[in-house]
């Protein structure tokens, strides 16, 4: 077994994950009325479109407007209350995928502190907002056309997403005395202490057990047995990816020391076994090791440079051979054609959502040659630019 690593938003570890995004999903919706009280086992963002109300995130009430940003986590017991309907766009995905880009842990004081003192609620300028949107969109695009390598387009684009609300959480947030009032602080304390007995929550509050059942009965409608097996399970499904673990492993550490409980419990709360559950949708698996998939991101960032096999192997320190055998390994493909295929797909959204000339998005992508592009472009789709960007607009 290797060195167990901390997660900012998850007691679990990882080491190579698997990933599915059959449950990631965006959607635009419009509220009028008043949302019951709800919590999901998906994180949730949600950026508002229009129309005012209010929040309400674990007994704490929060004004929202256009251009704010909202950030979900399983602990948080919410609903919408608004005033004037609300327009939102909203994207929702399971917890792995969180743990899954989790990479640094330089930045995980910051990310403990926004969860455990930082509001739910930032706000982005009108300046920021068109560029948030336009994130959204291209999720949405990408899981709907599911092109070559949409899957790292989409997790790019996550990532994105939770950076820019940490970022500015943290610029708003600027007072690190704030605490959340007793429930929230309960709730955030549960999501990673999963293990710990009714007893000992209560004496980390300095509490009762029947005060502490009352908290959660008054917010949540369920005692708190009933609410750390939801917690449990939601941890164990987060680990699911990692076939190196076993279920009877996974049990015992998200606190189940009884395999036949914890079968009994899986399948009530998520309607199927584990076995069932680690087996969803394998077609839709993404493979990475933390060096290829940093790989990835710098080629992401930097495709339309004057990108060569040398200058990103000096970039991470390792020879051509060694960063070829990485991609080819996680990928099943080489530096070259790895490359072509991110900027083909920027190419294929600039074709189908601008009216830049044909020469002008080549050399935005990257490509020095319009030859060059006209040919990798025609054999990744069957079709010239000008053709692709005649049956996008139909």
């Amino acid at each position: 077994m290797e060195k167990k690593e901390m997660h900012s938003y998850s007691n679990s570890f990882y080491h190579r994950s698997q990933l599915t995004l059959e449950n990631v999903a965006v959607e635009t919706d419009t509220l009028k009325n008043n949302e019951q009280p709800h919590a999901h086992d998906n994180i949730e963002y949600c950026l508002i479109l229009g129309g005012t109300g209010y929040l309400d995130v674990n007994g704490e009430r929060y004004t929202i407007s256009t251009n704010d940003y909202i950030r979900f986590f399983p602990f948080h017991v919410h609903r919408l209350v608004p005033q004037e309907p609300l327009r939102f766009l909203r994207i929702s995905f399971p917890l792995e995928l969180l743990v899954y880009l989790d990479m640094s842990k330089s930045f995980a004081n910051d990310s403990l502190y926004i969860l455990e003192c930082g509001s739910p609620v930032v706000a982005l300028s009108d300046k920021d907002s068109p560029s948030m949107q336009q994130l959204f969109l291209e999720i949405k695009q990408e899981l709907k056309k599911k092109n070559d390598f949409y899957e790292f387009f989409v997790l790019s684009n996550v990532m994105k997403m939770v950076n820019i609300y940490e970022r500015m959480a943290l610029t708003q947030n600027k007072s690190r005395d704030a605490q959340h009032n007793l429930l929230w602080q309960v709730l955030q304390y549960m999501h990673v202490h999963f293990n710990s007995s009714a007893g000992e929550v209560a004496k980390a509050f300095s509490i009762s057990v029947p005060y502490l059942n009352y908290l959660f009965r008054c917010i949540t409608g369920s005692n708190f047995a009933e609410n750390r097996h939801q917690v449990r399970i939601r941890n164990a499904c987060s680990m699911m990816q990692f076939e190196e673990l076993s279920i009877a492993f996974i049990a015992n550490y998200v606190g189940y020391h009884s395999l036949s409980t914890f079968y009994r419990v899986f399948h009530k709360l998520k309607g199927m076994t584990p076995e069932e559950y680690r087996k969803k949708s394998p077609s839709n698996a993404v493979y990475r090791s933390d060096t290829a998939w940093q790989i990835l991101l710098y080629l992401f960032e930097h495709y339309n440079e004057n990108l060569d096999i040398v200058s990103v192997s000096d970039y991470f320190f390792m020879s051509r051979a060694t960063l070829t055998e990485i991609l080819k390994r996680n990928y099943g493909t080489g530096f070259s054609r790895l490359l072509t295929s991110i900027r083909l797909v920027y190419a294929r959204a600039l074709l189908a959502g601008t009216e830049m000339p044909v020469y002008d998005i080549a050399m935005t992508v990257g490509f020095r040659s319009i030859r060059t592009f006209r040919r990798n472009f025609e054999q990744d789709t069957g079709m010239t630019p000008s053709s692709y960007r005649g049956s996008e607009c139909t």
